[in-house]
């Protein structure tokens, strides 16, 4: 009998790198880091990551759980921000609104980041479509399937046939490729063994290539090496993570920082926007404001209100379901 491989529940390298990326884009909205919506291909990595990672490796296949945890994790943070931010700088309240308070996708986004909240939604009803309505078998094939037509169009964005702008590419394009990579990633992370040394130094070199690449925005070649860089990231440093255990102060400060990431995605466009910093110092000490105040948010208002929410939620659909019976 083969030797059983121990998965961490918590991969505390997957926070350090939720962090880095809420702070490269933080970092381009204070204008101090121009190629810092590179932090958004990361995220996009991690979600498909984490989804592969929750529901086939460590088979938490409930769907009433993934729907509940994923919508209010996705929600109800970002409506208080909203709010918060309405207190701050009021804006149009009509029927459009709706759109982006449901983050209904091209949306107008009044915090500057919704946009990519759309796509993470698109992907959970893909992701939970085939997780828990397909055999394993049928599964696997479906994603390779996917990710191999996600390729091909993001590849010919390089050429005059682009798909760019479609709806196709929306189905199918960059973004979602970005999310297919990161359960490649997560396959791999489950099937292959790669030698600590190795995978720390490779986790090491692809993520410097990431933070001191630049590309503008529009360019397809940014996509594609960011979406590269921040697979390679992912892989190596989970892979460090299954086979060697960090620090036990060091694990809690990367989870206390990771688990802040998403208010720091939400809130920094928004504090950014009220003080409106001018000066590198100003900035500086606004990046520090950010990520107090959303550590403060995250541990006394966000986790107890998500807790909450999903208890509740859980206890009235079971009450339904019993009801149905």
């Amino acid at each position: 009998m083969g030797e059983e491989t121990y998965f961490p529940r918590t991969l505390y390298s997957l926070q350090l790198l939720r962090f880095i990326a809420a702070l490269f884009v933080l970092l381009f909205h204070l204008d101090l880091l121009k190629s810092g919506y590179k932090g958004v291909d990361i995220f996009f990595v991690i979600s498909g990551f984490v989804m592969y990672y929750s529901a086939i490796i460590e088979k938490r296949r409930n769907l009433r759980v993934f729907v509940i945890n994923r919508v209010t994790k996705v929600y109800l943070l970002y409506w208080l921000v909203l709010i918060a931010f309405y207190c701050i700088r009021p804006y149009t309240i009509d029927t459009y609104l709706i759109n982006t308070i449901l983050l209904i996708p091209n949306h107008t986004s009044i915090l500057g980041v919704s946009w990519s909240l759309s796509y993470e939604l698109y992907f959970y009803c893909i992701f939970a479509g085939v997780a828990f309505f397909t055999r394993n078998k049928l599964q696997a094939r479906i994603f390779w399937t996917f990710l191999f037509i996600s390729t091909l169009i993001t590849l010919l964005n390089f050429t005059p046939y682009t798909f760019k702008g479609s709806f196709l590419h929306f189905l199918a394009g960059q973004n979602i490729w970005e999310f297919l990579l990161g359960i490649f990633c997560g396959y791999l992370f489950k099937t292959r063994k790669i030698h600590p040394y190795i995978s720390a130094s490779l986790a090491i070199t692809a993520g410097l290539a990431i933070s001191i690449s630049s590309f503008e925005y529009a360019k397809p070649i940014g996509f594609l090496v960011y979406g590269l860089l921040s697979f390679l990231t992912v892989l190596f440093i989970t892979s460090y993570e299954k086979q060697a255990a960090f620090d036990r102060r060091a694990s809690t400060i990367m989870k206390l920082l990771g688990d802040a990431s998403y208010s720091i995605y939400l809130i920094g466009p928004v504090v950014t926007m009220a003080l409106a910093p001018s000066t590198f110092k100003t900035k500086i000490l606004t990046i520090i404001f950010i990520i107090i105040i959303s550590i403060v948010v995250n541990q006394l208002i966000e986790t107890k209100l998500l807790l909450t929410v999903r208890l509740l939620l859980n206890k009235m659909l079971f009450t339904v379901k019993s009801n149905h019976k």
